[in-house]
């Protein structure tokens, strides 16, 4: 059995891990362009945000 795709996946795979995210980029801008409050008040308001997305307002019971 051969695992000459092994190597290429693996690259691929750390590159894909190491690219930041659009919500990181965000965060590093507004640290740089304001100062760390401002980097840190982006941090609170994206997980904020994750959190309401995953969990609606109004939550549906199963009975």
């Amino acid at each position: 059995m051969t695992f000459s795709w092994l190597i290429p996946y693996i690259a691929v795979s750390l590159i894909i891990v190491l690219i930041p995210g659009q919500d990181m980029i965000f965060v590093m801008t507004q640290s740089i362009a304001s100062g760390v409050k401002a980097g840190i008040k982006a941090v609170i308001a994206f997980s904020y945000l994750l959190h309401l997305s995953y969990h609606p307002i109004f939550p549906c019971e199963v009975s």
